[in-house]
């Protein structure tokens, strides 16, 4: 079940779904991200999109916990505004009850990339063997390309990512 984390989408695909794997959408997340840079650093400002699009990219590549402790550093700078430090309790807030919900997609992004680097492996081992050589090279290829396109698959949406994070934030001035 994807969801924004809301806690009545859970409740409500508890209630009617069983067995069930339930991920918070990398949009949502992005967009708290950018509600917090906005706050600390001034809406539109380039430290709020610098901060903004590391964390974004922490979160996609790492999962929640590096994002997690750069919320919990940036709660420790002096001179918050009570307007700053709320928007910064709720954003912590919204990680850390989000954050296996969150770690799930990011699993799911690595284990993708794992299982491609595997075949590109097992491929290359099966090369060695004189016997299957044509045949071993032939997987071997398909296998780096699906590698090299699983890559740039991946980089790409990054990228789109961190544009659609970025254009969240400047559209919604969060």
């Amino acid at each position: 079940v994807l969801g924004d984390g809301a806690p009545w989408i859970w409740t409500l695909a508890a209630e009617n779904f069983g067995e069930r794997v339930e991920i918070v959408d990398f949009y949502h997340a992005a967009e708290h991200l950018w509600g917090v840079a906005n706050a600390l650093f001034g809406t539109g400002s380039l430290e709020a999109e610098r901060w903004a699009d590391t964390q974004v990219k922490a979160l996609y590549d790492r999962g929640p916990a590096p994002v997690r402790e750069a919320l919990a550093e940036a709660a420790k700078a002096p001179g918050l505004s009570p307007e700053q430090a709320e928007t910064l309790r709720k954003g912590r807030g919204y990680f850390r009850k989000n954050a296996a919900l969150l770690a799930e997609q990011t699993s799911a992004v690595a284990e993708t990339t794992a299982t491609v680097e595997e075949l590109a492996a097992d491929a290359g081992a099966i090369a060695g063997n004189a016997g299957a050589v044509g045949a071993a090279a032939e997987q071997t290829e398909a296998a780096q390309e699906d590698l090299r396109v699983g890559r740039a698959t991946t980089a790409a949406r990054r990228q789109a990512r961190r544009q659609r994070s970025h254009e969240i934030g400047t559209r919604t001035g969060l």
